[in-house]
C-alpha cells in the first residue's frame, strides 16, 4: 500500500537529489576528467619535450635559443655546430627592468 507521506517523501527525495546530491556527483565526475585530461596532458607534453630535446642541432649551424620572459629574464643558450654548449645568459629588455643596451 501507498502511505499518506509517500508524496512528501518522493518531493523531499527529488529536492534532495537535484540540490545536493547531482551537483556533487557532476563536481566530482567533472574533477575527475580535469585530473585525467591534466595527466594526459603531461604526459604528452613530457613526449613532444623529450623529442625536442633528443633532437640532434642543426648540421654546420651555430644555434641561438632564447626563452623570453618579463620578470625573470630571458634566457638564452648559443650551441655550436655539433651541439657543444657555447655561451649562456640571462638578459632583461622587457619592463620592468628595461636594460637594452646590456642585452644588445
Amino acid at each position: 500500500g501507498s502511505s499518506p507521506a509517500d508524496a512528501e517523501l518522493a518531493l523531499a527525495a527529488a529536492d534532495a537529489y537535484a540540490r545536493l546530491l547531482a551537483p556533487a556527483v557532476e563536481r566530482d565526475v567533472r574533477n575527475a576528467l580535469t585530473e585525467q585530461a591534466d595527466a594526459q596532458a603531461i604526459r604528452v607534453f613530457g613526449a613532444n619535450l623529450k623529442s625536442l630535446l633528443l633532437t640532434p642541432p642543426i648540421r654546420g649551424r651555430v644555434v641561438m635559443g632564447v626563452d623570453p620572459a618579463y620578470r625573470t629574464g630571458c634566457k638564452i643558450a648559443v650551441v655550436d655546430a655539433t651541439g657543444k654548449l657555447l655561451e649562456v645568459a640571462v638578459v632583461y629588455p622587457t619592463p620592468p627592468q628595461r636594460r637594452i643596451e646590456e642585452a644588445q
